[in-house]
């Protein structure tokens, strides 16, 4: 399975617990997720999963607002 995340900026009420809680998903189906895009300009977001991402166990790209379309490109790939 593969999923493209997008957040906008309005997401900055988005907490570590919220993040905290999608991370324990993925963890909880390790292996259901090959790929997943993750399409934000939430620059806490960007970093953490920069950090994160090679721990995991599917591909994970960081994308810029405006680089949607790539995003969608890289996804379907």
């Amino acid at each position: 399975m593969k999923v493209l995340f997008q957040t906008w900026r309005c997401v900055e009420s988005y907490s570590m617990d919220a993040a905290w809680d999608d991370l324990r998903l993925g963890l909880k189906h390790p292996l259901s997720f090959s790929k997943c895009a993750l399409v934000t300009d939430v620059e806490w977001l960007r970093r953490v999963s920069k950090v994160k991402g090679p721990l995991m166990p599917m591909q994970l790209m960081v994308f810029h607002l405006s680089d949607e379309e790539a995003a969608a490109a890289w996804i379907k790939i």
